[in-house]
C-alpha cells in the first residue's frame, strides 16, 4: 500500500471521525481531536516527512520518507490536529516554517553520516517506527517536529505551547526552532539547551 492510501485508510478508519487517543488501537471513544480536511493533512504529512534540509540535500538517494508503520502515520496526523494546526492558526500559516518533523529510516541513515545532533531514542522524531531488532527506535512513543515561527520571538511561541496538548518542548534559543512532540499519555515537560547542548528545566516560564 502506498503512502497516499495508507493515510485515507487511517483517516478513514476512525483517527477523526471516530477516533481515540491510542494510536496502536484507534478506539470508537467520543475524545477525537477536530476534523481537518484530508488534504490539508496529506499536505502537512508530506512536509513534515521532508522538510529537513538533510532530506532536501540527499532527495535523489533517500527512498522512502515516510512512516512504515501505520501507527506512525496515525501519531503525525495527532500532531497535526493537536500541536501544529492551532499554532498555524495562532501566528499564520505564512509565517509557519518546519524544519525537521518526521525521521525515516532513510533519512536516519543520512543524519548519522552528517553527524548531526539527534538523538532517536528519545527524540521521538521517529514515531512509532520500529528497529530490525523488532523495537521502537524511540522509548517515548508519539511524534515530534521542529518549527519556526518567523518574525516570532520562541518563547513567545513556547507561551502558547503551553496552552496545547504538547508532552514535551525543547527551548534552543530566542531566534531558534522550537522543538515540540505529541504523545498519547503527554508528560508536560519543557526543556531549555545549552550552548554545548546539556538540557536543563526551562526557565522562562512567565511571560517575557
Amino acid at each position: 500500500m502506498n503512502f497516499g492510501r495508507l493515510l485515507l485508510k487511517n483517516y478513514q478508519d476512525g483517527v477523526y471521525l471516530a477516533g481515540g487517543i491510542n494510536p496502536k488501537a484507534i478506539a470508537s471513544r467520543g475524545d477525537r481531536p477536530p476534523f481537518i480536511p484530508l488534504r490539508i493533512v496529506m499536505n502537512l504529512i508530506h512536509e513534515l516527512c521532508t522538510c529537513s534540509n538533510t532530506y532536501r540535500k540527499h532527495e535523489d538517494l533517500i527512498k522512502n520518507p515516510y512512516p512504515e508503520n501505520p501507527e506512525s502515520t496515525v501519531a503525525l496526523i495527532y500532531l497535526i490536529s493537536e500541536i501544529i494546526q492551532p499554532t498555524i492558526n495562532k501566528f499564520g500559516l505564512e509565517n509557519f516554517k518546519l524544519t525537521y518533523g518526521f525521521c525515516s529510516k532513510d533519512l536516519l541513515r543520512f543524519l548519522k553520516r552528517e553527524g548531526s545532533r539527534i538523538c532517536p531514542e528519545v527524540d521521538q522524531h521517529l514515531a512509532y517506527e520500529i528497529n530490525n531488532r523488532g523495537n521502537y527506535y524511540c522509548k517515548h512513543q508519539g511524534s515530534a517536529c521542529d518549527f519556526q515561527v518567523v518574525g516570532i520571538d520562541s518563547r513567545k511561541v513556547i507561551d502558547y505551547l503551553k496552552t496545547l496538548n504538547y508532552d514535551s518542548i525543547y527551548y534552543y534559543g530566542s531566534d531558534k526552532p522550537v522543538h515540540v512532540s505529541w504523545a498519547e499519555a503527554p508528560r508536560r515537560k519543557i526543556w531549555e539547551f545549552t550552548a554545548s547542548n546539556t538540557p536543563r528545566p526551562y526557565s522562562n516560564f512567565q511571560a517575557f
